[in-house]
């Protein structure tokens, strides 16, 4: 469902495939993405631009931490904990809960570098206020730029 949704996010500015910049701490990757044909059964179910770029930032989000940072999604996160998933180094999905981090993801549709910037920051605020704390890492996705940009809070 939340690839569906990154596949309609980004059909609406690209065509398939394209490649997706992976910004960090520990530098830049590139990464092809790329998605199957979007016809409007897949556009009106994701009208909402809200739902559509929510969820469609949760799937870039994710694949790009993976990629990026070897951590996998372990759990789906409580509201008010300050993160969406708690994520886990890949082949350690099991181990003990107070070695997992925290996943903070937004996402923009039609932003630039500055809306990236500042929803980051805002993901960054909201980790911290959390009720855990446990180390978190916010990642905002910037469907027009193509970019999955990410901190450690």
């Amino acid at each position: 469902m939340t690839a569906e949704a990154a596949g309609v996010a980004l059909d609406r500015h690209h065509e398939s495939p394209q490649s997706l910049l992976i910004a960090g701490p520990a530098g830049r990757v590139q990464s092809e993405v790329s998605w199957g044909p979007i016809d409007d059964r897949m556009r009106r179910a994701w009208n909402n631009s809200v739902s559509r770029t929510e969820n469609g930032a949760l799937a870039i989000a994710i694949a790009a931490i993976e990629l990026a940072l070897g951590l996998v999604v372990v759990l789906r996160a409580e509201t008010g904990s300050g993160a969406d998933y708690y994520l886990a180094q890949m082949g350690d999905e099991l181990g003990e809960p107070e070695d997992w981090l925290r996943l903070e993801i937004s996402g923009t549709d039609e932003g630039d570098e500055k809306i990236l910037a500042y929803r980051l920051t805002e993901k960054c605020r909201q980790a911290r206020g959390g009720r855990s704390n446990l180390p978190a890492i916010a990642c905002v996705v910037g469907f027009r730029q193509l970019e999955a940009r990410h901190v450690h809070v």
